[in-house]
């Protein structure tokens, strides 16, 4: 099997992706599968890490207020990248089997020109609300995996082509038991641990909200360690903030811009305070985490 998987620019596009190909591997070891994204996108960090070769294609998201310059080049781009030789020379040169998007602006050139060619495609969303993605692209594609029953009202696909299959995990979040991740963590058996975060890309008054209770309530609690990920583009500001306030003497709160092995982590906390993402309600569910 051949298997295109596109969509990113957030972790929560990609991570679906990650899972799927985790699955297709340990059901058909020989599958070939690479990924397609963006240049811009958290793709461009998470997917090499897991070896996969990544191509990219040219896309852009719209941005708020609708009227901003910049949607002048998304809409372009929109328009053009489907038909693009860079678009259309992934799928000579590869030759897909099936090509999946996982939502995201990312995937829209890919999964129009694997559509325009008769390869089979489907689409899956994790959100309760389809994506703008999603919503354009549904009646092109061949099958749309949904996690939440209700997003089904919002399509306007009402055939058998849409399925409730739920959210697709990345292994470890169902197999590491919390006895275990501490051990292999190091973490005493009298300390609470907490973890939050808002996002790949960060959440402002998340950390916001963190930090002031970093302050307040983890920093007089040695036997407490919070550790916070403030999303790589919030990281500077976060830190400028944290070092001010002094919370760098404070060794039982731990800022980082992105958490890599967060199943381990997860598995590890007593507590998780982060927003609502459709795959870390998935995971927070699975893993029976209070949050």
């Amino acid at each position: 099997m051949r298997l295109l998987l596109t969509g990113g620019g957030t972790a929560g596009h990609i991570n679906p992706a990650l899972a799927i190909a985790e699955t297709v591997r340990k059901n058909d070891p020989h599958a070939v599968i690479e990924f397609v994204g963006v240049r811009t996108g958290k793709e461009v960090d998470l997917v090499p890490r897991e070896g996969y070769p990544l191509r990219f294609v040219n896309a852009m998201g719209f941005q708020r207020p609708i009227a901003s310059p910049v949607n002048i080049k998304a809409a372009w781009l929109a328009l053009t990248s489907p038909y693009a030789k860079k678009t259309t020379r992934i799928l000579d040169e590869f030759r897909p089997d099936l090509v999946i998007g996982t939502g995201g602006y990312a995937c829209w050139p890919l999964m129009v020109a694997a559509a325009r060619r008769g390869i089979p495609t489907a689409l899956h969303e994790s959100n309760a609300l389809p994506g703008r993605a999603v919503c354009q692209l549904q009646g092109r594609v061949d099958r749309i995996w949904i996690n939440f029953e209700r997003t089904a009202e919002r399509l306007k696909v009402k055939d058998d082509r849409v399925l409730r299959v739920g959210n697709p995990l990345r292994e470890g979040f169902d197999g590491i038991s919390y006895e275990e991740a501490r051990r292999r963590l190091g973490i005493p058996r009298e300390e609470l641990r907490i973890l939050s975060f808002g996002g790949s890309m960060g959440a402002e008054p998340v950390n916001r909200a963190v930090l002031e209770m970093m302050q307040t309530l983890v920093a007089k609690r040695p036997h407490t360690v919070h550790l916070h990920a403030t999303g790589k583009r919030d990281h500077g500001e976060f830190m400028k903030l944290y070092r001010r306030a002094g919370m760098e003497e404070c060794s039982n709160c731990v800022a980082k811009d992105y958490i890599y092995d967060m199943p381990l982590q997860m598995a590890a906390a007593d507590l998780v305070i982060s927003r609502a993402g459709a795959m870390t309600l998935s995971e927070l569910a699975l893993m029976g985490k209070a949050c």
